[in-house]
């Protein structure tokens, strides 16, 4: 079971990457075009958008065969693939701060997949609506929803339009779309095996949220491809899953180890940041040279 969530991982991230890159491309052939078009009039764009869908359900199929402290960090595929295909299919430019970013999140990926366990409980119907009702899961709810609120307050009062605004804004809803995914693919899962939970108001519940996330991720990650260079913003939008597991929905025997790669993670969207500040117009062509 390990290996094949591995495999639908790593499958899923490979495809989301891929269809990243065309939804930029598509961007970018659309701001060369004097009479531009919507990018949602170009078939090309809604190929990427439908390679994204197949890589999404590739993630969340592997939620039900593995942990949720194994398939995350696997979103690192994402960054290492995604630096060849923006270099070669975009022209971007690899810079020290980008390999040493990517180095810095596959470290705190092993970390969490060395030292989490390799089994978890799968949550049924009513363990689900229970864990939605304790104290940690609304401490977690209620410091994403503050911390959502300052960032936007940040991007649309101050106009700050810098990078991390938008990547933090995908990281928060993305954090949700995790969550949500691994209590509706345990319940799958079990549904699947004989014990029905399709009676439980939890499952939809979360099904939604997981959609409307899900949906509202790609409004962001359109804003990051017009952003900022399609290198920093995929690398973002692969590690960000491990960010959501703070929850009873996913590990709740997590090591001390945990606080070190939110280090690492949080060091290697500065870099990222820091590597990219002359691409800060937003609308403006990406670096193609």
């Amino acid at each position: 079971d390990l290996l094949i969530g591995c495999i639908l991982a790593i499958s899923g991230n490979l495809l989301i990457s891929i269809s990243l890159n065309v939804q930029k491309y598509t961007h970018m052939k659309n701001e060369a075009l004097g009479d531009q078009i919507h990018y949602t009039k170009d078939p090309l764009w809604w190929i990427g958008l439908v390679l994204m869908a197949v890589g999404e359900i590739g993630n969340f199929s592997a939620y039900g065969f593995a942990p949720a402290s194994l398939v995350a960090p696997l979103g690192t595929t994402t960054v290492v693939a995604n630096i060849f295909l923006a270099a070669i299919f975009l022209k971007e430019k690899i810079r020290a701060e980008h390999l040493f970013g990517s180095a810095l999140t596959v470290i705190g990926a092993f970390l969490i997949v060395t030292f989490s366990s390799s089994k978890e409980k799968v949550f049924e119907g009513s363990e689900v609506t229970e864990a939605l009702k304790t104290m940690t899961f609304t401490v977690y709810i209620i410091i994403e929803i503050i911390v959502l609120g300052v960032v936007l307050f940040l991007l649309y009062k101050v106009k700050m339009k810098k990078v991390v605004i938008y990547l933090l804004i995908a990281d928060i809803i993305a954090s949700i779309t995790v969550i949500c995914a691994k209590a509706v693919s345990g319940m799958l899962q079990l549904t699947f095996e004989g014990y029905s939970q399709m009676s439980y108001p939890g499952l939809y519940i979360m099904a939604i949220a997981m959609v409307v996330s899900a949906v509202i991720q790609v409004k962001w990650i359109t804003f990051n491809m017009y952003f900022t260079a399609w290198l920093f913003a995929t690398i973002n939008v692969g590690e960000v899953q491990p960010k959501g597991e703070v929850s009873h929905l996913t590990d709740t025997d997590r090591e001390p180890i945990l606080p070190t790669d939110v280090v690492y993670h949080a060091s290697d969207d500065t870099l990222f940041s820091e590597g990219d500040q002359q691409q800060q117009n937003y609308g403006a062509t990406t670096d193609s040279t």
